[in-house]
C-alpha cells in the first residue's frame, strides 16, 4: 500500500466522521466522488492534518481547535 492510497484511506475515515450537514450553515456533505478530483485530495491533506494538529496534536488547545473551526 502506497502512502497515497493511505493516505486517501484515512482522509476517507476522516470524511465520514465531518461529512455530516450542519442545520442552520451553507455546509453541505461532500460527495463520494471527492477522490475521483485532482487537486482535492491535497486540500483534504491539508485540512486532515490541520484539524489532527488543532484537535489531537500533543500540544492541542480549545484554543487551537476553535481557531481551525473558525477558519
Amino acid at each position: 500500500m502506497t502512502i497515497s492510497s493511505r493516505f486517501a484511506d484515512a482522509a476517507a475515515i476522516w470524511l465520514k466522521k465531518i461529512r455530516r450537514r450542519r442545520s442552520g450553515t451553507r455546509a453541505v456533505a461532500i460527495p463520494d466522488c471527492w477522490l475521483s478530483h485532482p487537486g482535492l485530495l491535497t486540500e483534504l491533506a491539508t485540512l486532515t492534518y490541520t484539524w489532527r494538529e488543532a484537535h489531537i496534536g500533543k500540544d492541542a488547545t480549545v484554543k487551537d481547535a476553535q481557531y481551525w473551526h473558525d477558519r
